[in-house]
């Protein structure tokens, strides 16, 4: 059998909080796996504190985090509010903290996220997540066509970048952290 034949099974149980739209597997907008759907999740800052950032990240698989930048509402289906997440430095998961606790209040709607953006996170430590040295590192987009773009603040670097995008798909075990070299 040939290696392209062979089926890989890996193990299928994935949180239910992930990271999108940032540059590594461990920055960028906060997901929730909610009601069969995958949710931005608005909210203000002032109301996040570091254990709930914190606990964000411990429910992914990663050891610690914090607060990374706020990312513009975009065309999601209706996105979660989580004002108050509540979460305790002892909490394992967001599921546990205290504004996760009553899943029928958790309000979904659009309109409710007027004047908020998606909160982003920046998690490190080393990944406990099943399945995380089996992430393949990257995707590439031959003979596309591309624009240049600016790598530095002094406009010094650059590179291509492809103008194909993918959306609508979920691509399991993906993306480059930066630190795990296999």
């Amino acid at each position: 059998m040939l290696p392209y034949q062979q089926q890989i099974n890996y193990e299928d149980t994935f949180p239910d909080f992930k990271l999108i739209d940032g540059p590594t597997v461990r920055q960028g907008r906060l997901q929730v796996k909610f009601r069969d759907r995958w949710r931005g999740v608005c909210s203000a800052l002032t109301n996040w504190t570091s254990a709930d950032t914190q606990v964000a990240c411990k429910s992914m698989g990663y050891s610690d985090g914090a607060f990374y930048t706020w990312f513009r509402r975009n065309n999601d289906t209706y996105p979660f509010v989580m004002p108050v997440p509540g979460c305790r430095p002892t909490s394992k998961n967001l599921w546990d903290c205290q504004g996760f606790a009553k899943l029928d209040k958790i309000p979904l709607s659009e309109n409710l996220c007027q004047g908020e953006d998606d909160i982003g996170l920046y998690c490190w430590g080393q990944p406990t997540f099943t399945g995380w040295a089996k992430h393949w590192k990257g995707l590439q987009i031959f003979n596309s066509p591309y624009h240049y773009v600016h790598l530095d603040p002094d406009m010094v670097s650059v590179a291509r970048e492809s103008n194909s995008r993918l959306e609508f798909l979920d691509i399991r075990y993906a993306g480059y952290d930066g630190y795990v070299i296999t």
